[in-house]
């Protein structure tokens, strides 16, 4: 970046792009102003770049400019692509907005986009939404979901189910309704309704869980499962385009991509106070599309060890310091401190983890302390109330490889699962 930035420090260009393509190869997008000249640019950046980039240089610069350079005017075709890069390149810190980057990728762009918006606002009969979600798999993500599902449900509220988590679906085996599980799912619908639109009714995927050993004369629990696991369900998934579902929901888009429609059928279809999704653990790109705009709040759930916390400090990143580079404010987060030992180094560990999560955020959330009008301005490290503070769940044998929601279901509305689900209520403005 240093031969860009030196080059604007010249005069050479308006503006600098480097740009990385699929291969790992580097090229360059050059804005020139009407007196600013091509060769001179070429003279001097190639060599430069083939000395500091040796085999990654392309050897190929690009140049946008007005109708009135000497160049000429540019094409359609150029224009379009200059409009691309300018509209998708990040600019460097140091390069006073006229050095950029854009980093092009096969896949996980959920993971960079921070235009997007959630599906809708909160408010009347707009229910939030709530996603959860872990690095590491195994750390109690879709029990905790099912908690405070049972929590609600037992306080009257409407709850909605999704399973997100397409590659290791779960939500339809805690949910079960038996032989009323209906064939298709969430897979189904993301596959089917760009072809067939509003022929594929919600009715056909949403079922009711009303277990009354599980709600307690409560309100049903309505479940949009995964799809039917079966032969067939492999070679759904390999059709699934996970890039096209997070390009759908950009703002341009409009409201009938197929995942923004399925969320609001299934509003219309189950009138839920509250929805839930179930998403996929680490850095997949499932697990990035619920945390790039689908959701009002995001559960993360970590574990006490360095491992667990690479994973998360990216998705701390992503909902805060990501967000405000963007333009945007931080997605709000709930960070719970999973598998916590019930004896021995229970208090050691809530209280490292805790400030673990404190420095993370402290680095990749918050705003600049001097900053008086930040939207989340760096609190006290013991603020209880704050997205850094986490809630603790306990590791409990009684939970852990349950076969029968029934024999837990009173666990998972007491103690530190009680805490969790009050904790959270509190946030999204629903009580219990």
């Amino acid at each position: 970046m240093t031969v860009l930035q030196n080059a604007i420090t010249a005069g050479l260009a308006e503006k600098l792009c480097l740009i990385i393509d699929l291969g790992g190869r580097l090229r360059v997008l050059a804005k020139l102003g009407d007196h600013q000249d091509r060769a001179a640019i070429e003279n001097r950046l190639g060599p430069e770049l083939q000395t500091a980039c040796e085999d990654y240089w392309a050897r190929d610069i690009w140049f946008d400019r007005e109708k009135t350079h000497p160049m000429g005017k540019a094409g359609p075709a150029e224009v379009a692509l200059f409009l691309k890069v300018w509209g998708e390149a990040k600019a460097e810190p140091a390069g006073q907005n006229q050095v950029f980057t854009l980093d092009r990728r096969y896949s996980k762009e959920a993971w960079f986009s921070t235009d997007v918006e959630a599906v809708w606002k909160v408010g009347g009969q707009m229910p939030p939404i709530v996603s959860f979600y872990s690095y590491k798999g195994g750390v109690g993500r879709t029990t905790a979901l099912a908690a405070l599902a049972i929590q609600f449900a037992r306080a009257g509220k409407r709850v909605l189910v999704m399973d997100f988590d397409l590659e290791a679906p779960g939500i339809g085996s805690v949910f079960s309704a038996g032989s009323a599980m209906p064939d298709a799912g969430v897979l189904d619908f993301l596959l089917e309704y760009p072809v067939v639109g509003n022929a594929f009714d919600p009715a056909e995927m949403l079922y009711s869980f009303d277990n009354q050993s599980v709600i307690k004369n409560g309100e049903p629990i309505f479940v949009a499962a995964a799809g039917t696991v079966d032969e067939w369900y492999l070679e759904k998934l390999g059709r699934l385009n996970y890039p096209g579902l997070s390009e759908s929901l950009a703002p341009s888009r409009g409201r009938d991509s197929a995942m923004k429609v399925l969320f609001h059928k299934l509003r219309a279809q189950a009138k839920p106070d509250l929805i839930l999704i179930d998403s996929r653990a680490g850095l997949h790109d499932l697990g990035g599309l619920t945390l790039c705009g689908l959701a009002h709040w995001h559960v993360l759930f970590g574990l006490d060890s360095e491992q667990s916390w690479l994973g998360l400090r990216v998705a701390v990143a992503r909902l805060g310091k990501e967000q405000i580079l963007g333009g945007r404010t931080q997605r709000d987060i709930v960070v719970v401190h999973s598998m916590v030992p019930p004896q021995d180094g229970k208090e050691e560990s809530i209280e490292r983890f805790r400030q673990q999560a404190f420095d993370v955020f402290r680095a990749e959330y918050y705003n600049d302390p001097a900053d008086a009008n930040a939207e989340w301005p760096l609190p006290d490290a013991k603020a209880t109330e704050e997205p850094h503070y986490s809630i603790p769940l306990i590791y409990d044998n009684k939970v852990m490889g349950y076969r029968s929601l029934e024999k837990v279901a009173n666990y998972l509305c007491e103690g530190d699962f009680g805490a969790f689900g009050n904790a959270v209520a509190k946030k999204v403005g629903l009580k219990l």
